[in-house]
Formats: C-alpha cells, structure tokens, sequence
C-alpha cells in the first residue's frame, strides 16, 4: 500500500514539474553558463595568447570531465538548491496543500514524492551538463583536427556519481530551507547568498587568518563538494574546488547533509501545520 501510495505521489510530481516552465529555465541556464565559463571564455580569451595550448587542451575530449564538475560548488549548486526550493515550496505558495492532503495520502508520502523529484532533477541536469559538455568538447577537437580520446568510462561513471551526490545535496537543502519558511522567495535568497556570497568569503578571507576555520572548513557544504570533484576531475582553477579534505570523509559529509535535510523536512511535513 505504501509503495503503491509512493508511487503514484512520484507519478502526480513528475507531472507538475514537467509542466513547470522555471524548472526547464534552471537547466538552460546551467548549461549556457557551463558553456561560457568552460569553453567560450578561454577559447576567446587565449586565441592567439601564450596559454592558448592549455586552455585548448582542457576543452578537448581526453578532459571534458572537468566542465560539469567545475560549476558544482558554486553556481550549479545554487541552481540545483533554487530547483528544490521551488519544488519543496511551491505548494506553500500557491496554497494548494489542503488540496492535496484532502484527497488522503499520508504526508511524508507525498514529501517523499518531492524528494524524489528533486533527485530526478539532479540527475537529469547532470546528463545534460555531461552530454553538452562531451559535444562542445567533440567540436572543439573536431575544428582543430585534434584526437578524440575520452576519458575511461569507469572515471565517467564516477565523475557522475559523485556530481549526483552533490546535486542532490544541494537540492535537498533547498527542499528544506523552503519546507522550513513555508515559502519560495525566502529560502531561495537565503541560499543563493551563502553560496555565492558567504561561503567564498570565508574561504578567501576567514580561512588564512583562523587556522581552526580553515582545518574545519571541509565540514561545510560549499567546500566539500569542491574537494570531492576535485577528486574525479575538476580543475582547481573553478571557483569553489579546492582540497581541503580527502574525497572519503568529503563524500561522507555530502551524505550526512543528505540525510539531515531530508529527515528534518520530512519531519516539518509529518508534524506542523502546513497553512
């Protein structure tokens, strides 16, 4: 019965998120900014330059892994958090969830049918952030007659893996933000600040000065994911990837921010009043 209840919640979400327009709009924009930052801007800015070997060379196929991995800390992770705030809250917004509760499914149910489209989305945006990124990169090697070498499927399979994770996360967290503040806006601002904001101020200035800041740095969100995929092919030169951890305990805390937020808002879900 509960499976069965699961799954038509997942059904009726997959059905209101398609037809959500700023959803499609969150994906256009992750690739055309993927785009710009990992292809047109060094294509343009090295034509002719004395780094324009290298900045070819890191848009050929053999490293194309590094352009869908690069954006996760920052600006793909806020996009990913805004696509679960407006999954998660929409139903505040629009005041529809007397609606939903008043045909009877049980609540963490239907939250859990949410949770699951914020994952789908985080997949499917990653696809898209790979695919793209493999066809820009084919092109690239196809203009300049340079060998088509593709990095091995099994670092692939693992680059997509851990972008799901963080994805995910960052989904989830804005599920939670806009659980927790019955709102859209809000939580959408809020997250939007500390990713682009606060988290790089600490980095740049809190981190050289407070050696227990920097040493601790690795347990917050925003530098965690950048030392995971700085592990399976990001380049350090992306805003926000950065080692700071090993990619073992980095990976571990993506997954404990994971459960936290999704057992925290189901909880707001089951147990307060949604009015």
């Amino acid at each position: 019965m509960m499976i069965r209840d699961l799954a038509a919640a997942v059904r009726a979400e997959a059905t209101v998120q398609s037809r959500r327009p700023a959803l499609g709009v969150i994906l256009g924009v992750g690739c055309l900014l993927m785009l710009t930052f990992a292809y047109i801007i060094p294509a343009v800015g090295a034509d002719g330059g004395p780094g324009e070997d290298r900045a070819l060379s890191s848009m050929l196929p053999e490293q194309f892994l590094a352009a869908p991995l690069g954006p996760l800390p920052v600006f793909a992770g806020a996009l990913a958090l805004t696509a679960g705030a407006l999954i998660a809250g929409s139903e505040h917004v629009e005041g529809t969830w007397t609606t939903v509760f008043v045909q009877q499914p049980r609540r963490l149910v239907v939250h859990g049918g949410k949770l699951i489209a914020v994952t789908a989305f985080a997949a499917v945006m990653l696809v898209l952030l790979f695919g793209v990124a493999a066809a820009a990169s084919l092109t690239v090697a196809l203009i300049e007659g340079m060998p088509v070498d593709w990095p091995p499927i099994v670092d692939v399979v693992r680059a997509y893996g851990t972008g799901w994770l963080a994805l995910t996360m960052w989904g989830a967290v804005g599920a939670l933000l806009a659980t927790a503040a019955r709102s859209v806006a809000l939580p959408i601002g809020i997250g939007l600040v500390w990713i682009l904001a606060v988290q790089n101020l600490l980095s740049v200035l809190a981190a050289p000065l407070l050696s227990w800041y920097a040493e601790a740095q690795w347990l917050l969100p925003g530098p965690a994911v950048g030392s995971v995929v700085a592990a399976v092919g990001a380049a350090n030169s992306a805003p926000g990837v950065q080692v700071v951890a090993d990619a073992g305990p980095a990976a571990l805390v993506l997954v404990c921010y994971l459960l936290t937020s999704t057992l925290i808002s189901g909880w707001l879900v089951h147990h307060r009043d949604v009015c």
